[in-house]
């Protein structure tokens, strides 16, 4: 029963390397030709690999860096108009935070990758970066509406405070009066 688990968690940890774009081959398994040609050994990413990867730089680089990547991006789409770029242009221009991103564009471009892309995992991943756009934008409206009602409600407490201040006077002059009496 152990060497099932074993088994088991062997494959699933080699899995797991391969997605995350790692040869996932221990060294003693690396052929001659390996050895000699490094980049022999280590698959190119597919194309939903890449846009995951585009989007994890995207989620922890400057904006001087995406500033620079984003002309890059949109030349390398317009020269080859395949979903690899598209998306990967899509989602720097979806979720970066620079002078050049357009949140529209990108809306626009993973709507296209839905309607036309040949496999069903581009088209998935298109639609599970729209929504999670959706929603970001959403989120981001929502946190500049709290952030407007908190500064009302900074401005009320202020007002209440000085009707407050207004009204110990005219008690305290109330009290004066009765005590003249």
């Amino acid at each position: 029963m152990k060497s099932w688990h074993l088994i088991t968690w062997g494959i699933v940890l080699w899995s797991s390397l391969l997605l995350a774009g790692c040869s996932g081959l221990p060294l003693w398994l690396e052929t001659p030709e390996a050895k000699r040609n490094p980049a022999a050994s280590v698959a190119p990413l597919t194309a939903e690999q890449a846009v995951l990867q585009q989007f994890a730089w995207v989620q922890r680089a400057a904006a001087e860096q995406l500033e620079r990547e984003l002309p890059a991006l949109e030349e390398v789409f317009a020269l080859q108009p395949v979903e690899r770029h598209r998306l990967r242009l899509a989602v720097t221009l979806g979720f970066a935070d620079c002078r050049g991103c357009d949140r529209q564009r990108a809306v626009e471009l993973f709507q296209q990758s839905q309607r036309e892309a040949e496999e069903d995992t581009t088209r998935t991943l298109a639609a599970m970066f729209l929504d999670l756009l959706e929603t970001r934008t959403q989120l981001e409206a929502r946190g500049t509406e709290l952030a407007r009602q908190r500064q009302a409600a900074q401005a009320l407490q202020q007002q209440l405070g000085a009707l407050q201040e207004k009204l110990d006077a005219l008690t305290s002059i109330e009290e004066s009066l009765h005590q003249r009496e």
